[in-house]
């Protein structure tokens, strides 16, 4: 949703009042090197020249005049706009790669008009990786007042540009699958710790995240982290006649195939709200209960590799299984 700051000139005869509208954007969000995209859906039919403003100078970025462009000199080879999206009445302009310098207030004026502030902001995130599964804390830091009041403490994660959580004025609300097996703590932000907690991580739990103090302005340290979930890998030994149970981590549509020495990878079972479907030769054997899988009467056919992954085709969960045949010993006795 975009914020519209109207401006309203009063002239001062029999003419109507004329309304101009400087259209707002939510901050723009790019990862150092990557591609900038800043908003402004607009019409011109004169000069249009984008400004870059960094709080200590403004620097032009881009000048056109019908269908010619002029880049300014610390955007040379990097700025642009569509001119078909221009007719349109779209006037974004299209950034890359994003250098850390360029964050800042971006102004799209029209003649003498503005058009539309967008305002950039280039993230350099930490890494965090964490298999499936297990519980993770990604860190963020901020100067905050040592005794501020519950209900006076700000905190804002999102991921993309969706709320993963937000505490406004003391109060919590979870974005939507974070509910229940996330958290952030009021009491330790007293101590400039606005780190975020999610239980058993998952594949949509991957991407990146940031991070901020008070307002949307004011990002922690660090302002960004990109979490990777690592699928788990684990190595089971059984005796034919044993059951095998699985975690398949999630309660989204998965798919459990497997590969033995002698086979290519084939699908056993398709899972969804703890209902399987499987291939005639597995449904009278498997069971389903919350997020575990369980094979019963295992042969030495079942070693091999099952493979868990989920509604993406990513793979959540490798598991190595060995069956091991049942030897029957004989004791004879001789008389």
């Amino acid at each position: 949703m975009e914020y519209k700051t109207i401006l309203m000139l009063m002239v001062m005869s029999n003419l109507p009042s004329i309304i101009l509208t400087v259209s707002t954007s939510h901050p723009v969000a790019v990862i150092l090197g990557q591609r900038a995209i800043l908003p402004c859906q607009n019409t011109c039919t004169g000069p249009l020249t984008w400004i870059f403003n960094s709080g200590r100078k403004k620097l032009e970025v881009l000048k056109c005049d019908k269908e010619n462009c002029t880049e300014g000199g610390s955007f040379k080879n990097r700025v642009s706009l569509s001119p078909e999206k221009t007719k349109n009445g779209d006037l974004s302009l299209t950034l890359n790669p994003a250098l850390y310098n360029d964050k800042g207030w971006y102004e799209a004026s029209c003649g003498s008009t503005v058009l539309c502030n967008s305002y950039l902001e280039v993230l350099f995130p930490v890494t965090v990786n964490v298999p499936i599964g297990q519980d993770i804390t990604l860190p963020c830091y901020a100067h905050t007042d040592k005794e501020v009041a519950d209900d006076a403490v700000n905190i804002l994660w999102k991921k993309g540009d969706q709320i993963a959580v937000q505490v406004q004025n003391g109060i919590t609300n979870y974005g939507s699958g974070y509910a229940k097996r996330a958290s952030v703590s009021v009491s330790s932000y007293r101590d400039g710790n606005l780190s975020f907690s999610i239980h058993r991580a998952t594949t949509v739990d991957k991407g990146l995240y940031q991070c901020y103090h008070s307002t949307e302005e004011e990002i922690g340290q660090p302002g960004a982290v990109i979490l990777n979930i690592e699928a788990h890998q684990s190595f089971q030994e059984k005796t034919a006649g044993d059951f095998l149970t699985l975690d398949l981590f999630v309660s989204d549509p998965v798919s459990i195939s497997f590969t033995s020495a002698n086979t290519t990878e084939i699908l056993l079972c398709s899972v969804e709200r703890s209902i399987a479907t499987c291939s005639s030769d597995y449904s009278h054997r498997v069971s389903v209960v919350g997020s575990s899988f369980k094979l019963q009467k295992l042969t030495a056919s079942d070693t091999g590799i099952f493979t868990v992954k989920d509604k993406m085709d990513e793979v959540i969960a490798i598991y190595n299984i060995a069956v091991k045949s049942m030897f029957v010993y004989v004791l004879h006795t001789v008389h």
